[in-house]
């Protein structure tokens, strides 16, 4: 069955048990080219060997779903929330805000004034609520 799909591909796909980097480099090389064939040539015994107007018989699809597993698309890596809420702290804005936090923290510890304390404060939380 392998052989009867690999018309699409012009590289081989590497097995299940490969590291993912190899897979992606394989992937991006993949060139498909079954959207250029027309109807007839796609259905013909030649290629997918299946009738366009009644499709698969049970059997073959249950043969097929056990070779190639569901037809369904992998999903995307996601991203950690906490490594997006660490990138929204560390953007240029809030490095500003970090900056000024900073320096009110340093003004309050050369001055004492509690109204660079508040400030100090005030940006560390806006930071954060906006992050």
């Amino acid at each position: 069955m392998k052989k009867k799909l690999q018309f699409f591909f012009r590289k081989r796909s590497v097995a299940n048990n490969e590291d993912t980097k190899n897979n992606d480099d394989l992937k991006r090389n993949v060139q498909v080219t079954a959207h250029k064939e027309t109807l007839e040539e796609l259905t013909s015994s030649l290629r997918l060997n299946v009738n366009p107007h009644t499709g698969l018989d049970s059997e073959d699809a249950k043969q097929r779903l056990e070779t190639h597993g569901m037809n369904m698309l992998t999903p995307p890596k996601q991203t950690p929330a906490w490594i997006k809420f660490l990138k929204e702290l560390s953007g240029f804005f809030s490095l500003l805000l970090w900056g000024g936090a900073l320096l009110c923290f340093i003004g309050y510890s050369i001055d004492g004034s509690e109204d660079h304390l508040f400030l100090g404060i005030v940006l560390v939380v806006v930071v954060v609520v906006t992050g």
